[in-house]
């Protein structure tokens, strides 16, 4: 569906988050009006991670999640 952030998960060990994550291939990738609201909704949601991301987030984004991991965060 239109503005439907590329990635939708959660994990079952962490009840009561679920991530929605928008993923641009460059810097400069186009957000979309539907993407943008959508990602913006989703965001006023508890426990949802909504956002874009692009590759210049990616190495803050594994260390987050490989925090995560080990029970240091996220």
């Amino acid at each position: 569906a239109p503005g439907v952030p590329d990635l939708l998960f959660w994990h079952p060990k962490r009840p009561g988050r679920f991530w929605a994550w928008e993923l641009k291939k460059t810097t400069k990738g186009r957000v979309r009006p539907e993407q943008h609201e959508a990602i913006s909704h989703l965001a006023t949601v508890p426990g949802v991670d909504a956002r874009i991301l692009r590759p210049a987030d990616w190495p803050a984004l594994r260390d987050e999640l490989t925090a995560a991991a080990f029970g240091e965060g996220g």
